[in-house]
């Protein structure tokens, strides 16, 4: 069952990717007047997303669950050398696991998910104004016209500082019946897995969506001599990458489309405070906490922010009740998001290891996996690494957002009191991918 506040209040989001449209279902069908403004026309990115099960349990109780069935299922990954192709281990998603975390791994693509929340958002009365930017607002929430980018700095008061990360994401499409052709590829094409191909300071990975293949490759900027920008609307040609040296599969899959979309992964810090002074401005997503792009959370992280706030704002009675609850947003997230984030970091970082004694005893370990059927790489003889990449797995799947935001609710929200006010009061919430979406201001 589903509150609806008996304090509505009128909600600005500031950009209308995943975690603004996530934001504004939540929030509308908790009571509220949402708007959404989006910089885009709408159109949205092709590349995979994985849903994790913590993301599945959020979006089945949301009734999404229809949609859901028709999706691709995640059983296993394969770990393989990027170098050769020799299949290095395996982790399977079994079931017993899955139905401990309460949820099944997905694999979905990123413009079907879009259109699903778009979907609800509107169903829940949600205005949604696309081509449309905004810098800021003062603590009544009234928007000024430009870029978004800004709101970052509205809210914390300090400027948005990037770090080039010396790295970039470059993905393709494929579509599947090009794949069919290769006796090499064609296995991959109807596999329900994720397979990583692990190499020195760079990886590739790839999975199906429906009737394409999405495939995405790591790289450092200092093998390609193209300038690389931030943004999600950059591409490439394929053959900007010289894969010669490494496993000739990953080349063929790779440069089977002309041109690859192009992900420059740019350093920002994650801020401290993600509510303004008067408590009624706020960052969610990766506006607050940016993740490593195409991490397998990215999507979960944005959309958990959102059943969070949406949890949290259904309970709202009073005016005065705002900066507590969006207090305790953060109060509530922080520790989450840490937790994935220093995760997600793990990973990029175990699939991306330079030769030596560490890399060795990766590869040991995984290799044990094939001759022993263990995957879970928990017992007391497995490398440091690999057993804390299980803890991450375990931990990040099985929480629900929803539980985890009603619990903090009943043990702090119920000690608020106050007056109820007459009147709505505005909000504003900075949503955008600020981790990898530039603006031009």
């Amino acid at each position: 069952m589903h509150f609806q506040a008996a304090f509505k209040i009128d909600v600005l989001i500031v950009g209308g990717g995943i975690s603004g449209l996530a934001c504004a279902y939540a929030l509308g069908r908790s009571g509220h007047n949402v708007r959404v403004f989006e910089k885009t026309n709408g159109h949205q990115r092709g590349a995979g997303v994985r849903v994790p099960p913590n993301l599945t349990k959020i979006l089945i109780e949301w009734g999404l669950e229809k949609e859901l069935k028709k999706c691709q299922t995640c059983r296993k990954t394969t770990f393989m050398s990027l170098d050769g192709g020799e299949v290095l281990g395996i982790l399977e998603w079994k079931e017993d696991v899955l139905r401990e975390a309460g949820g099944q791994f997905l694999l979905i693509r990123y413009d079907d998910l879009y259109q699903m929340l778009y979907r609800l958002a509107l169903s829940v009365g949600a205005l949604i104004t696309f081509n449309s930017t905004v810098t800021g607002a003062d603590a009544t929430a009234t928007p000024t016209t430009a870029g978004r980018s800004a709101m970052r700095k509205i809210v914390t008061e300090m400027d948005d500082i990037a770090t080039d990360s010396g790295h970039t994401w470059y993905t393709v499409i494929v579509p599947i019946e090009r794949m069919v052709s290769d006796p090499e590829l064609v296995k991959w094409a109807h596999t329900p897995q994720w397979p990583i191909w692990m190499g020195d300071n760079r990886c590739a990975f790839g999975f199906p969506i429906g009737n394409n293949y999405s495939f995405s490759i790591y790289w450092p900027d200092t093998d390609v001599s193209l300038d690389a920008f931030e943004g999600w609307n950059v591409y490439c040609p394929t053959s900007i990458l010289d894969l010669s040296p490494y496993d000739d599969r990953v080349r063929r899959l790779f440069t089977m489309m002309p041109t690859a979309q192009r992900v420059k992964y740019v350093l920002r810090d994650r801020v401290e405070e993600w509510v303004d002074h008067s408590g009624r401005m706020l960052l969610v997503g990766e506006a607050a906490h940016p993740l490593l792009p195409h991490s397998t959370h990215g999507a979960s992280m944005a959309i958990e922010d959102a059943e969070a706030l949406g949890v949290l704002m259904s309970h709202l009675g009073c005016r005065e009740q705002i900066p507590q609850l969006t207090e305790g947003f953060q109060e509530l997230r922080r520790a989450r998001c840490d937790f994935i984030h220093h995760g997600e970091l793990s990973n990029a970082m175990l699939t991306t290891m330079l030769p030596g004694e560490m890399r060795d005893m990766r590869d040991a370990g995984m290799r044990e996996s094939l001759t022993t059927g263990v995957e879970r790489w928990d017992d007391d003889d497995a490398d440091e690494a690999l057993r804390e990449q299980w803890e991450q797995i375990e931990v990040g799947f099985a929480y629900h957002a929803r539980e985890a935001s009603e619990d903090w609710w009943m043990k702090w929200g119920t000690l608020s009191n106050g007056d109820a006010a007459k009147s709505g009061l505005a909000i504003e919430i900075a949503t955008s991918s600020i981790a990898v979406d530039h603006s031009n201001d």
